[in-house]
């Protein structure tokens, strides 16, 4: 079973889990082969060499970006915050400077209250 912990859980601090990526050198990557079999082998293994044995994304084809530049719904948008009170909100970027008159600063400090 994968599943995620934290590295302060108790049961993986004592060796009773393990990382799925224990024993695993650098140097390794994910193939597949004709059957779609996964699994690890060097990148010097002469079947992944001679193409016997191919990535696992080897074919897939990324999907049309629709989030990009103007389409992106951030577009122009922008977090700022003030130090005291601790806040945080997001504005147009051409109105930065009148904030930044007012004590704002750019950049959005994820423990301050957002409004």
């Amino acid at each position: 079973n994968h599943f995620k912990i934290s590295v302060n859980d108790p049961r993986y601090l004592s060796g009773e889990l393990v990382s799925v990526n224990k024993g695993r050198n650098k140097g390794l990557t994910i193939v597949k082969d004709k059957n779609e079999n996964r699994f690890y082998v060097s990148v010097n293994d002469p079947r992944y060499l001679s193409g016997e044995l191919v990535g696992v994304s080897k074919g897939f084809k990324m999907p049309d970006k629709h989030q990009v530049g103007k389409n992106n719904s951030q577009y122009g948008t922008m977090w700022i915050s003030f130090i005291n009170p601790n806040i945080s909100k997001k504005i147009k970027k051409e109105l930065l400077p009148l904030y930044h008159e007012q004590g704002w600063i750019a950049g959005r400090n994820k423990w301050n209250s957002i409004i």
